[in-house]
């Protein structure tokens, strides 16, 4: 089943009560379709915790969020050492009500999410803090020394070129126990005196997935190292049949499921984060993919469930010497259709 199979059946399903004579919806029904919508499609779908973080530019509100993003959890500013503030989430229409306050730059304090970008207000007035790599690093690196760690936190995210990194420590020249490109970037090499950058803006959200029946590769076994995202296979072959963004469990029985990478050739792989078990050779496995949902499935639900209840009021009143008694109805969808669809990114879906 498709997504919009998906949804064609919430529809379906929640369409009854949906008048046929000359009755009005209530606002109770509307409410008992959407939540009837929205079930059904929690029903065919799981949800994975995402994070994304970017490093503040000053005076800049708006921020790239990637295609797989979806309605922000939480969004936190982590300025300096110490202090982080949580932002408080907003619709576009309260997001630019806010603005007319005229704050000019400083702490944010409210965000949204419009047009596949993040809008934080207001903005900061400095951007975020740098450092300087003191020599070389390899791809392979866990421990990066740069001139000074002093306006950093002391666990975080850092950017140096294209990579993203995540330590858990810091000394006063170096970062500790770092992850090495995190975020679906690459790890690289880099050269003495490269740019060290502050993610301080930090995105937790979700991505949703139908739920249904997954490819399952498994063949061959696999050789996995406590604390490395390198995966070896023998007897493997998965660039022909394993794509990155699937997740693989290692065991006969795994408690816990890596998101893959990127499939380096058939016998090797990377996963998002290091391995976590213990070091462990010719072990069995399962690659399973995943089917990715896009974002606002809710409010895509609700606009097209209302969309349908608003063509049959439209009907009802065409076909109605009272036609007054429709207009109240009709305005209120027409107004749920402005605000849902300000908060909805297609992907490809049929627009209404």
């Amino acid at each position: 089943m498709n997504l919009w199979e998906v949804i064609m059946d919430a529809a379906d399903e929640t369409e009854t009560g949906i008048p046929s004579s000359s009755s009005v919806p209530t606002l109770t029904e509307y409410i008992r379709w959407i939540r009837k919508a929205v079930e059904i499609i929690t029903n065919y779908t799981d949800c994975l915790d995402q994070l994304i973080t970017f490093s503040s530019v000053a005076n800049q509100q708006k921020y790239t969020v990637p295609a797989r993003f979806i309605r922000p959890i939480s969004v936190e500013y982590i300025r300096g050492t110490q202090s982080i503030y949580r932002l408080e989430y907003r619709d576009i229409q309260s997001f630019r009500y806010y603005q007319q306050f005229n704050y000019t730059t400083g702490i944010p304090q409210i965000c949204t999410v419009w047009e596949k970008n993040l809008y934080i207000y207001p903005p900061v007035s400095s951007s975020a803090g740098t450092t300087t790599l003191d020599g070389n690093i390899t791809a392979t690196d866990t421990t990066i020394t740069v001139d000074s760690t002093s306006n950093f936190p002391k666990r975080g995210r850092i950017i140096i070129e294209n990579e993203v990194i995540e330590y858990t420590d810091t000394n006063s020249t170096q970062f500790l126990n770092c992850t090495r490109g995190v975020e679906g970037t690459d790890a690289v090499s880099h050269s003495d005196g490269k740019t060290v950058t502050e993610r301080d803006i930090w995105v937790h959200s979700s991505v949703r997935y139908l739920r249904q029946e997954p490819t399952i590769y498994n063949t061959g076994t696999v050789s996995a190292t406590n604390g490395s995202a390198t995966i070896t296979g023998s007897g493997t072959v998965w660039s022909s049949n394993v794509i990155s963004g699937w997740v693989i469990g290692i065991g006969t029985n795994p408690t816990k499921f890596y998101t893959i990478s990127s499939v380096d050739n058939d016998t090797q792989i990377t996963i998002s984060e290091n391995y976590e078990g213990s070091d462990t050779t010719g072990a069995s496995y399962i690659i399973a993919s995943l089917v990715e949902f896009p974002t606002q499935y809710s409010d895509l639900i609700t606009l097209y469930l209302i969309y349908r209840t608003k063509r049959r009021l439209e009907e009802l009143q065409q076909a109605s010497l009272y036609r007054a008694e429709f207009e109240d109805a009709l305005n209120k969808c027409r107004y749920e259709m402005i605000q849902k669809r300000q908060n909805i990114e297609y992907l490809g879906m049929p627009d209404f």
